[in-house]
């Protein structure tokens, strides 16, 4: 942390062991690293990490989610491995309902020539993979919405909100703990520039499985 100037830093793509390691430097730099990680989880089942050759557990996993209650934490999910079956799922599932998190990222399972995957039994039918894709993700909005809910019924602005270039007519920008604010088309903050937003209301968005707040400068 000393090696460089930068005043906010986020993490991502840490496995729970490494998430794990992480955290103590995490609070003792907490006024320049963001409350936001996001865990390469693939799986909360060591049946498919196994599979998936992963060098941690799901007892690994579940500790580093408990040990991030309090940040965003993004979650990346794997979807329908070779092996997954009707039972694993749902109890992945049931796990996801009852974990902390705030977002889950999930992938449908997608072969690669060559990779090992490729040669383990028991693959599972696209449209499954798509399916179940389909409930984690309505999982993850739920639980998003539920969280903007409570945001804005409890806060009026949103503070050191970090700005970035305009894309589609919106300018975007996030948090320090990577909640996406959007501004009204034709209002305009300098990429880079850091400010408080009002909240005007909520822009989801189902293709992305997103959920953005509408804001106006302070």
């Amino acid at each position: 942390m000393q090696e460089t100037p930068l005043e906010r830093l986020r993490l991502s793509s840490l496995d729970p062991l490494e998430c794990l390691a992480i955290l103590p430097t995490m609070q003792t730099y907490a006024n320049r690293i963001c409350p936001h990680i996001h865990i390469a989880l693939q799986s909360p089942l060591d049946s498919i990490l196994r599979r998936m050759k992963r060098r941690y557990s799901a007892q690994d996993a579940i500790k580093a989610l408990q040990a991030t209650q309090g940040l965003y934490v993004g979650i990346d999910i794997i979807t329908g491995f070779p092996g997954e079956s009707t039972t694993d799922f749902q109890e992945t599932y049931n796990l996801m309902q009852d974990l902390p998190w705030t977002r889950l990222h999930v992938f449908p399972y997608s072969e690669r020539s060559g990779t090992p995957a490729t040669r383990l039994p028991n693959s599972v039918p696209l449209h499954e993979r798509a399916g179940r894709r389909k409930t984690l993700t309505e999982l993850s909005m739920k639980r998003q919405k539920s969280l903007m809910m409570t945001i804005q019924s409890t806060r009026t602005h949103l503070d050191r909100v970090l700005w970035e270039q305009p894309k589609d007519g919106w300018q975007s920008g996030h948090t320090p703990e990577y909640l996406r604010v959007l501004l009204p088309q034709g209002a305009h903050s300098t990429p880079g520039s850091v400010s408080s937003v009002r909240i005007i209301d909520q822009i989801y968005d189902r293709a992305s499985a997103d959920i953005s707040f509408l804001g106006s400068l302070s």
